[in-house]
């Protein structure tokens, strides 16, 4: 994920973040185009098991892309 945050020249705030993946949206003249891309989100971890809390996400611990699905949605 940091390799392609670098190449596309944007940051991780620019996206959007959830623990399956990260969504970008770029605008255009007919709508906007919507990048999901399937990165496991890796967390912070309070306790263990079944009493376990996700924090804040790890901004310095991604995981590679699993793929890429491009999304139209007209104005």
């Amino acid at each position: 994920m940091h390799e392609f945050v670098k190449r596309a020249e944007i940051t991780f705030d620019d996206m959007g973040i959830n623990s399956s993946g990260y969504t970008f949206e770029y605008n255009c003249e007919e709508g906007k185009l919507i990048y999901f891309l399937d990165s496991q989100v890796p967390y912070q971890r309070k306790g263990e098991g079944h009493l376990s809390v996700s924090g804040d996400w790890k901004l310095e611990a991604t995981n590679p892309i699993n793929s890429i699905h491009i999304y139209f949605e007209e104005k």
